[in-house]
């Protein structure tokens, strides 16, 4: 895959060890739906059920899920930075890294933050609400730098968005 050659072509092969999984809230099968015609889409389905919904020129793909912390080497002890940008999976990823949240008090999630993606997986309200129980706070990323949003900005957020989210 592109991933892997890239890592190749870098000299990253005894850095980076690519594994060819989805991660998300449990030990599940699940279909990768992504778009033949432009490779930076793409999004999980959870439901077979769904799988009616896909058209041309988009196809899915059966693929293991696995959570985040059982994704991870089992000698990681401490995660200071968690960067995603997996078109509103995140909330799967974020749902099921509890134990890594709750356990890493230094740890700053970068992401992309599509409220129209993210509710494909639950209420953005639930995810916000944990977040915020867990005393982290949310920063926009525009032109200006970052910008503090509240959770209620981060529940109603029109326009998908780059965000910091940390407790610092």
């Amino acid at each position: 895959d592109k991933f892997s050659q890239s890592v190749n072509l870098n000299g990253l092969q005894d850095t980076i060890i690519p594994h060819n999984i989805a991660v998300g809230n449990t030990h599940a099968n699940a279909y990768i739906v992504y778009d033949t015609s432009d490779i930076g889409t793409g999004y999980l389905i959870t439901d077979a059920s769904k799988l009616s919904e896909v058209r041309a020129p988009w196809v899915y793909k059966e693929i293991p899920v696995t959570p985040l912390i059982d994704a991870l080497p089992k000698e990681l002890t401490k995660v200071d930075v968690l960067r995603m940008d997996i078109e509103g999976s995140e909330f799967m990823v974020l749902m099921g890294a509890k134990h890594l949240i709750e356990n890493n008090p230094k740890l700053v999630i970068v992401t992309e933050w599509d409220n129209r993606y993210l509710q494909r997986y639950g209420k953005v309200e639930d995810l916000v609400s944990y977040l915020s129980e867990q005393k982290f706070r949310f920063w926009g990323i525009d032109k200006g730098g970052l910008q503090e949003m509240s959770a209620d900005e981060m529940i109603s957020a029109a326009s998908p968005k780059d965000v910091v989210i940390s407790r610092e």
